[in-house]
């Protein structure tokens, strides 16, 4: 059975005698569909040519050679460059996203004129600003299985002169799936366009008051069909 494609990532540093062996193990696995990353952390020995010399010999390795930074530093660029799944191995635990459950305190805290919600005919003044995201994330999480827990995630890139979010990951199938959440039909596409390319993600997901469409690998899902985005078809 195909899971998709699974990352595995390896920092290096001062390992020579056991390189080879370690690599060996994971290219020997039963299952194949995987991306293998190594990642030199300024190893001062033979690794980085040990691990060149795998890259060459396997397509399914690919090689990062940095600064030493220790563990957690190799292992964070690994994170950055793998693009399979599970997606929660990501997480970064300082970081979170919160998503109530009663919008109605939410819309409180955020101050909205509830009357205005209330009697308005206007889509948009009903899911208008951050009530769209939470709307969506609730109806993402429900319309998952009940037997079983699945998270949802965020991606957020924080790098000198290019910050970018993407308001929720979810795996469809083998695939991790971006999806923007805009209140109105009109808004930037950027973060969902810089993780396409950086994640190699087959397509996107805009939701907002726009009607079913698409923008080359952007697919645009109604608001309120964004419960479904589990069940539509490719």
């Amino acid at each position: 059975m195909d899971y998709g494609k699974v990352s595995v990532i390896v920092p290096i540093y001062k390992v020579e005698p056991y390189l080879d062996q370690c690599v060996q193990s994971i290219v020997d696995q039963t299952y194949e569909n995987l991306e293998i990353i190594l990642v030199d952390d300024g190893s001062p020995d033979h690794c980085p040519a040990m691990c060149d010399a795998w890259a060459a010999k396997d397509g399914r390795v690919q090689v990062i050679h940095k600064e030493n930074g220790g563990f957690s530093s190799a292992r964070n660029a690994g994170l950055d460059a793998a693009n399979g799944i599970p997606i929660g191995a990501e997480i970064n635990p300082k970081k979170r996203k919160m998503l109530p459950l009663d919008t109605g305190l939410f819309q409180r805290i955020l101050g909205l004129d509830m009357s205005e919600i209330f009697l308005s005919d206007d889509f948009e003044v009903v899911n208008k600003g951050a009530i769209a995201e939470i709307y969506a994330g609730l109806e993402l999480q429900k319309s998952t299985s009940c037997y079983h827990k699945d998270d949802l995630y965020f991606w957020k890139r924080e790098e000198r002169g290019s910050n970018a979010e993407v308001d929720y990951l979810i795996q469809k199938n083998e695939d991790i799936i971006p999806i923007e959440i805009k209140s109105g039909k009109r808004g930037s596409m950027q973060s969902l366009h810089l993780f396409l390319k950086e994640k190699q993600s087959p397509y996107g997901i805009r939701s907002s008051s726009e009607n079913f469409c698409a923008y080359e690998n952007i697919k645009v899902i109604p608001l309120y069909a964004i419960g479904n985005i589990y069940h539509i078809n490719e």
